[in-house]
């Protein structure tokens, strides 16, 4: 039998060994908790993608400015595909968020993390903001024109311009829809890393 001292043995145990240990439901705690932090990397990923993906995009419609008219629908076509990647990883972006929102509520369910169910209390409407921006993405059939949430897509009006709706746009770092906006910038992707990292402080004050 071993004489090491039991405490040494669990403080020198890796964070996640520490939560199923100390967890009631230790393996739904340790998938939870090791999702979360995969879902926070893929956030910050993502976030890199989306500069990436814009800054492309930009330097390559700047580089084209024909003034041929058939010239100009190719490069208007150019444009949509090189800014629908952009959208592509802003979609991923919020997905990001989204779970790892699920992953804190599931750690937040269990019963010896009540700290961290409290704290995740007073930001899950934040979180909930980004799973709306994610549903305009996933649920783009109901808001459309024949869709049955169309009424949720707002009319905006721009200084010496008529109402329009917006389905998807791009404006000062953040992604637009309807008369909303989101940041996707790396200052969200802070806040968010800082939220997550909060949360947990929570769940590992009981560990």
């Amino acid at each position: 039998m071993s004489d090491q001292d039991p405490k040494k043995f669990f403080e020198e145990m890796d964070v996640s060994d520490k939560v199923w240990h100390f967890s009631s439901d230790p393996n739904t705690a340790l998938f939870a908790h090791d999702r979360l932090l995969r879902h926070l990397s893929a956030a910050k990923l993502q976030v890199e993608r989306i500069q990436q993906a814009q800054l492309y995009a930009h330097k390559e419609v700047a580089a084209n400015g024909p003034e041929d008219p058939n010239a100009v629908r190719a490069d208007f076509k150019n444009a949509q595909k090189l800014y629908g990647a952009v959208f592509i990883e802003i979609h991923f972006y919020f997905i990001s968020w989204v779970n790892c929102q699920n992953m804190m509520k599931v750690l937040a369910s269990l019963p010896e993390f009540s700290n961290a169910r409290h704290y995740f209390n007073s930001v899950r409407n934040r979180f909930d903001e980004y799973a709306e921006a994610r549903n305009t993405f996933e649920h783009l059939h109901d808001r459309l024109p024949a869709g049955t949430k169309h009424s949720r897509v707002r009319e905006v009006r721009a200084e010496n311009a008529g109402p329009r709706k917006i389905f998807g746009g791009l404006e000062r770092g953040a992604y637009k829809f309807s008369d909303r906006s989101w940041d996707i910038t790396p200052a969200s992707f802070s806040e968010l890393e800082r939220m997550v990292t909060e949360f947990l402080n929570q769940v590992y004050v009981v560990i």
